[in-house]
C-alpha cells in the first residue's frame, strides 16, 4: 500500500536497502510461486498519452525467482491504463502488453522482443507522444504499438513482479520532458 505518496509497505525496513526497493526472501515465510506487488498511486502531474517513463530492474532467479520470471510495469491511468510485461527469454508465452484499448497476449502474438536476461539489471524506459508508444530496453527499441483511446491523467505506478525482483529507481517525465517524479530508494522521492 500507499503512504506519504511513495513506495512503502507496512516493514519498510524490509522493502528499501541499498538503494533498491527489493523485498529479501528471507524476511518472508513464502513457499511457491507469488507474486509482489509494488505500488504508488496519486495524482501525478503528466498525461497517459504524452510522457516518459525509466526504470531499472532485475529478477533474478539466484536471489528468490523463479525460471520464468517477470516483471510487469503498469501505468494507470484515469481513463485506460498501459502495462507490459518483461520476461525472461523462453518464457515470452506468459507476456502481455495493453496499451488503451489494444491488447496483445504472449501465447498468441510474437512479444519476444520484450524478453530479456533478467538475472541482470536492466534499464526500461516507455515512450509515449500522442497515443504512440516505444519501449526500450536497454536503450534499444524493443516494441512499438499505436493506440486510440485516450489513457487521461497518470494516476499509478505499479510494478507487479513474479517472485522477488529489485527496482533500482523510476523516473517519469511529462511530455516537455519535465521530472515529475522520481525515486532512487535512497532518501526521499522527489515531486
Amino acid at each position: 500500500y500507499y503512504q506519504q505518496e511513495a513506495f512503502h509497505v507496512q516493514h519498510a525496513d524490509q522493502l528499501i536497502k541499498e538503494g533498491q526497493m527489493y523485498i529479501y526472501p528471507k524476511s518472508l515465510n513464502l513457499n511457491g510461486a507469488y507474486m509482489i506487488q509494488y505500488r504508488n498511486i496519486q495524482d501525478f502531474e503528466a498525461d497517459g498519452d504524452n510522457f516518459t517513463l525509466e526504470t531499472r530492474l532485475k529478477n533474478d532467479e539466484a536471489t528468490g525467482g523463479s525460471v520464468c520470471n517477470y516483471n510487469a510495469l503498469e501505468i494507470r491511468g484515469d481513463n485506460k491504463d498501459i502495462r507490459f510485461h518483461i520476461v525472461t527469454p523462453g518464457c515470452t508465452r506468459w507476456g502481455s502488453v495493453e496499451f488503451g484499448e489494444v491488447k496483445y497476449d504472449g501465447q498468441f502474438q510474437d512479444l519476444s522482443g520484450l524478453s530479456l536476461d533478467l538475472s541482470k539489471w536492466h534499464t526500461i524506459k516507455l515512450a509515449v507522444k500522442n497515443k504512440k508508444a516505444t519501449i526500450w530496453l536497454n536503450d534499444k527499441p524493443a516494441y512499438r504499438m499505436t493506440y486510440t483511446e485516450p489513457v487521461g491523467q497518470i494516476k499509478g505506478i505499479i510494478y507487479s513482479i513474479r517472485a522477488f525482483g529489485a527496482v533500482d529507481y523510476v523516473k517519469l517525465y511529462n511530455a516537455k520532458g519535465e521530472t515529475v517524479y522520481s525515486e532512487d530508494f535512497e532518501g526521499q522521492p522527489t515531486e
